[in-house]
């Protein structure tokens, strides 16, 4: 953490650089050289010779020469290329700088006679990894062949194991886990998940976790997304996902359902209609959302031996659904056309959140939380040198969006969220200045949390920028009377970044998530495994999640007036903030990690599909 403002404003930004690391092992020593790669050409090349023959040796060699690199070269090494080694090694070494350092390993093949060699086109490899926007943390994703998501670049930037995870569950829950995917290796069953985008919001981050896990248990999972459209999105989003929330009451139009459908048809018919493809090979296929949901049909004469799955992640307001003549009744009906063909449907584990059509028809009704990867960028532990780095960064955007800075001696509350109209980003804002107005005679002022409020977006998102832009629009009205309370509110729209998002809420004070209308929030969930208390409306699946005066604070939903006074609790109540962080802390949450998550899906494959003879 940062010592005081000034740190803040003045300490550069650690140069971001890429390694890689080729080993050489003989019957008595470990040698390894590490090249040093700026992203367009070699920096350094480093040679280490006589380290004794033993793999923790090893280690800790390597990781003190980068630890030490980083600090007199004022760098930070986001990747590193490891090459020449035996795989169980390599990826021991891996996983242990991902935890230890937040170096994201990548496995390649090098050709060249020497250390140098190697390791230099090991450094070269692995930019081919990074993300062409060039945030530091941030890895290009692939997306391959028949529209696959290629998880960690096919293993190539595999992080944990499968003993990483161990840590986190009850042996009886481990045991299961490991004995439902014993069953299902064993009777060859495969399992294929749609969706719309490989990567923003909470859809993609869960299918990133649960195709890693799937794959580390030897179990045949594949994902898929579509070929994205922007003019779709606007329907999909806009009158689908949040007429469904009862955020808006947008109708669909004939063109809409026209636009909508030309698309559903070109996906199949240009990625998934072979019968050779994973799809017909299939024994679950999985439908996340509505946005695939009109290839339902399509998919069904391509393989009709499947059991389809239609997995709702949404708040659908059931009330409205089943009042004729309704937005919502008529989205649903439309959307039901096709989510009727399928065999079960699988929603949060909230009763208002299933349409009455879907118990009194021949589905079978499945109830699973959202889920997040306590391993990935989002959730583990960060080393100081590293949380210090994204602290920076985070500073460097919010300057670069003519944001105030974040000044991290001081405390602050956050809201991390997409900038959707159902998260109630205004009545956050709105409770701040309340509480800030409350105690503006305190005498604590170094002590007054500001406010972050953050988030990225997804590419089927089209109303994320309109949000954004209000916001500000909004605190420049503000700002006219309240200036001083105003620039204590920092509003970045970050990119993609995992491991930014995690400095961010592990140094909270306490996070907000006041959503009008939700599925169940899995930045609650990160929050409360962090020891980060939350203040949410108790809407949609929260209330599961929050454990009122225990580990956070469930409000009615639009009460601002009492979350500005838990605002005020929080500052002054130094005794109240400690004990709600210790039980955040002090809590089995395995049932909202993927795992848990996996193994429903395994009991799922086991109870429903048929063995292949």
């Amino acid at each position: 953490m940062l010592s005081d403002s000034n740190e803040t404003q003045h300490i550069p930004i650690p140069i971001p650089l890429y390694v890689g690391v080729a080993i050489h092992h003989d019957v008595k020593n470990f040698r390894f050289g590490v090249y040093v790669h700026d992203g367009y050409w070699s920096y350094d090349f480093y040679k280490e010779e006589n380290c004794k023959s033993h793999d923790e040796t090893l280690y800790k060699s390597i990781s003190q020469f980068l630890k030490t690199y980083q600090k007199e070269k004022h760098c930070k090494i986001i990747i590193a290329g490891l090459v020449n080694c035996n795989s169980s090694l390599l990826h021991d070494i891996g996983r242990k700088l991902w935890f230890d350092m937040d170096i994201l390993p990548c496995y390649v093949n090098a050709t060249g006679g020497a250390l140098d060699e190697k390791a230099c086109s090991a450094a070269r490899k692995t930019n081919q990894h990074i993300s062409p926007a060039g945030l530091p943390g941030v890895c290009r994703i692939d997306v391959g062949f028949r529209h696959e998501v290629e998880v960690d670049s096919n293993g190539r930037l595999l992080y944990c194991s499968l003993d990483d995870y161990k840590p986190f569950f009850k042996c009886s829950t481990w045991d299961q886990l490991l004995k439902t995917s014993e069953e299902v290796r064993k009777r060859k069953l495969r399992i294929v998940f749609f969706n719309s985008t490989p990567q923003g919001g909470g859809v993609a981050i869960i299918r990133h976790s649960t195709i890693r896990i799937f794959k580390m248990l030897g179990i045949k999972a594949h994902w898929f997304v579509m070929k994205p459209n922007p003019e779709v999105f606007e329907i999909t989003k806009k009158k689908f996902h949040n007429v469904l929330q009862g955020v808006n009451s947008a109708r669909l139009t004939d063109n809409d359902k026209l636009l909508y459908e030309q698309w559903c048809s070109q996906n199949v018919q240009n990625y998934w209609s072979e019968k050779d493809s994973p799809v017909s090979k299939a024994d679950m296929i999985v439908i996340d959302d509505p946005q695939p949901s009109g290839m339902i049909k399509s998919l069904k004469k391509i393989n009709p031996r499947a059991k389809f799955v239609y997995r709702s992640h949404i708040e659908i307001r059931s009330d409205l659904t089943k009042i004729e003549g309704t937005p919502q009744n008529e989205v649903w009906n439309y959307l039901w056309e096709n989510i009727r063909h399928c065999d079960l449907f699988v929603s949060h584990p909230v009763e208002s959140f299933i349409p009455k059509e879907v118990p009194h028809s021949e589905l079978t009704v499945k109830r699973f939380p959202a889920v997040t990867d306590p391993c990935d960028g989002l959730n583990k532990a960060l080393d100081p040198y590293s949380l210090h780095y994204y602290q920076l960064l985070f500073n460097r955007i919010a300057f670069d969006q003519e944001s105030t800075k974040v000044n991290f001696a001081r405390p602050y509350f956050i809201q991390i969220s997409r900038f959707d109209p159902s998260k109630g980003i205004f009545d956050l804002i709105d409770a701040y200045l309340r509480f800030r107005l409350e105690i503006r005679n305190t005498k604590k002022v170094s002590e007054i949390p500001q406010l972050v409020i953050t988030g990225h977006g997804s590419i089927d998102d089209p109303e994320g920028t309109f949000i954004y832009r209000k916001v500000l629009l909004i605190l420049h009205e503000y700002a006219e009377e309240h200036p001083s309370i105003v620039n204590d509110i920092i509003v970045v729209r970050l990119g993609p970044s995992d491991q930014m998002l995690n400095a961010m809420l592990t140094g909270a004070m306490c996070a907000f998530q006041l959503s009008h209308r939700e599925g169940f929030e899995v930045k609650v969930s990160e929050a409360l495994l962090k020891g980060v208390p939350v203040v949410a409306y108790a809407s949609g699946g929260i209330p599961l999640q929050i454990r009122d005066d225990i580990d956070g604070h469930l409000v009615k939903s639009g009460d601002i007036s009492s979350v500005a006074q838990i605002m005020k609790r929080l500052f002054y109540d130094d005794d109240h903030l400690s004990t709600l962080k210790r039980n955040a802390r002090n809590v089995n949450r395995e049932w909202v990690l993927t795992p848990h998550n996996v193994l429903e899906w395994n009991k799922l494959l086991l109870e429903t599909c048929v063995a292949k003879v």
